[in-house]
């Protein structure tokens, strides 16, 4: 019985710490995505300013500031709109990470009285 009831528990235990390396890496890869999405997108506005700044000339500096405005605009919503869908499917990680670590501990509980009663 000692056996069995040891056994559980280092089966739990190597179930938990799966979970956990597996979320871990669910998690550097989404964060990994969120970075990479940002920095392309500084490389464009920045690639987008060197390029204004090769073709601007100085009578038409009104035309390039508000170039520069609207890019700015349109950047930051689309910015905006990438960051809210990325945290949304964060936010699902998270969920599903929470539900799966909930099952794994009532399977456990289950499995640990099934244990006490045979």
């Amino acid at each position: 019985m000692e056996i069995n009831h040891q056994l559980t528990w280092v089966l739990a235990l190597v179930l938990i710490f799966g979970c956990f390396y597996f979320f871990k890496d669910v998690m550097f890869d989404l964060t990994n995505k969120i970075y990479s999405i940002i920095r392309n997108l500084f490389k464009k506005f920045i690639n987008y300013l060197n390029d204004i700044k090769h073709n601007v000339d100085n009578t038409n500096f009104d035309k390039f500031n508000n170039q520069i405005k609207d890019h700015i605009k349109e950047n930051k919503n689309l910015f905006i709109h990438k960051l809210k869908r990325l945290l949304v499917h964060y936010l699902r990680v998270v969920n599903l990470m929470i539900y799966s670590l909930k099952l794994n501990l009532v399977i456990s509980h289950i499995k640990l009285y099934w244990l006490l009663l045979v």
